[in-house]
């Protein structure tokens, strides 16, 4: 017994020196500003990503059904028509997955990151 208290075996008077500092990390509910950061930048990432992705694939789908157009001409005409009937269809194609990709990524990323209830 120590002026009145009662130690057990395993206590000592003398602090203990094996104790690490650990400093103050805020938990998610009290940073919200960094998780909003984090939210946009994944959301605004995937619907980039997604329109890229969605222009080039949209332009290359785009381009092969106008390029079948043009099986029916004859030989001199078939690249006559190629040449003028797929620049269009590369950006009427391209242009349209550009769109339609970046709203489905920009819609999935804030699936993806929404706060769960």
């Amino acid at each position: 017994m120590v002026d009145g208290l009662i130690l057990s075996p395993h206590h000592s008077i003398t602090p203990s020196l094996h104790h690490s500092f650990t400093p103050y990390t805020p938990h998610t509910p009290h940073n919200n500003g960094l998780m909003m950061k984090n939210r946009v930048f994944i959301c605004t990432s995937l619907a980039l990503l997604a329109g890229l992705s969605g222009g080039y694939f949209g332009g290359q789908i785009a381009s092969r059904l106008h390029r079948q157009r043009c099986q029916q001409q004859g030989l001199g005409f078939k690249q006559v028509c190629q040449a003028w009937v797929i620049p269009g269809a590369m950006w009427q194609g391209s242009t349209t997955g550009l769109w339609t990709g970046t709203i489905l990524g920009a819609f999935v990323g804030g699936l993806i990151t929404r706060k769960k209830r």
